[in-house]
């Protein structure tokens, strides 16, 4: 049974990767110990553990980031199914758009991206894979949650710190809510300005028996979209995510 302090490490642990999860460009020790709350000798203390074992480097300019090691928390025990049957239907519908296609998968109230296909244009959103953003501002996110109990939904609204990553960016629960209700009747959403000034995303769920286990997006400037244009690259993620869950369904990979 863990002591009160080794139960009290652990959080702070987690609190430090869950802080540093949020920024692709490390953390220096006194903002990390702020936005934690720690005292900077503790914070310090539970880093250098954190570096021991190989989930936290200090990178040049003494900031702290995550490690590519804590891909092994992140995904889940289907992730690995999920990227190998994502990979050709995402790869070919980035073929076919020339834009920026995403998998990703819900955790906790934030998006993980396991897989993009970047686009070549100049002008594009760039996200890496191991990434995440808030579920209620992406169209990813919104298309995995829209698919969710209605109870879910309300918990991960209540749960989610609703702040907006632009002046765009929908943050009341109400409107959430009909935003949701509305992608669970079409099977998709789309989301223009509320993650990115200037980008829109277009998210359709993964469905196996039923259950939403992940979600596709293409990601593009929004001065690319144009009626005729998205109505085309709905009908093809929509068609991506179907093709996803049928691999995934297949006898091959059930008798795998």
């Amino acid at each position: 049974m863990f002591s009160i302090m080794e139960s009290g490490i652990l959080v702070k642990a987690f609190g430090l990767m869950e802080t540093l999860a949020r920024t692709s460009d490390g953390m220096s020790l006194a903002d990390l110990a702020d936005r934690n709350s720690l005292a900077k000798p503790t914070a310090h203390r539970v880093l250098q553990c954190l570096m021991t074992i190989g989930y936290v480097e200090k990178a040049d300019g003494a900031v702290y980031r995550l490690t590519g090691k804590l891909r092994t928390l992140v995904l889940g025990p289907d992730d690995g199914d999920l990227l190998h049957a994502g990979e050709a239907p995402l790869r070919a519908l980035h073929e076919k758009t020339g834009e920026t296609t995403n998998l990703g998968v819900l955790r906790g109230d934030r998006v993980v991206y396991l897989i993009v296909q970047e686009s070549t244009h100049a002008l594009r959103r760039v996200v890496e894979a191991n990434e995440s953003d808030p579920f209620y501002c992406t169209a990813m996110g919104r298309a995995i949650v829209s698919q969710l109990p209605v109870d879910q939904q309300s918990m991960l609204l209540r749960k989610a710190r609703l702040v907006k990553r632009t002046s765009q960016t929908v943050i009341d629960s109400g409107q959430l809510r009909a935003i949701l209700q509305q992608a669970a009747h079409d099977g998709f959403v789309i989301e223009k300005n509320q993650t990115d000034i200037g980008v829109t995303c277009i998210g359709a769920p993964v469905l196996q028996n039923n259950r939403v286990i992940a979600a596709v997006s293409l990601s593009a400037p929004t001065v690319r979209f144009d009626a005729a244009t998205q109505a085309s690259w709905v009908k093809l993620v929509k068609q991506t995510a179907r093709r996803i869950a049928s691999s995934l369904s297949s006898p091959e990979r059930v008798n795998a």
